[in-house]
């Protein structure tokens, strides 16, 4: 499984391993917010409302491909 990371949600947020085996963590020094992760058809296959600064995700159950995170701050 690999992610694309587009990082306009914190300065130095990180998103690891990558690529992954269906599970990974999205770390930031700020409050994450709102999760969500898009597969290469734009499907939304996970949301999650994250009030921490470090969240695992796990996609173990979609099939290996590319998905978009998208971290929509609190």
């Amino acid at each position: 499984m690999t992610t694309g990371i587009e990082n306009q949600f914190a300065e130095g947020a990180k998103i690891y391993p990558n690529p992954n085996n269906g599970i990974f963590a999205i770390e930031s020094a700020t409050e994450l917010g709102r999760v969500v992760v898009y597969d290469i058809t734009g499907r939304e296959v996970y949301s999650s409302f994250v009030k921490q600064s470090k969240t695992f995700v796990n996609l173990e159950n979609c099939t290996a491909g590319v998905y978009y995170v998208n971290v929509l701050g609190s």
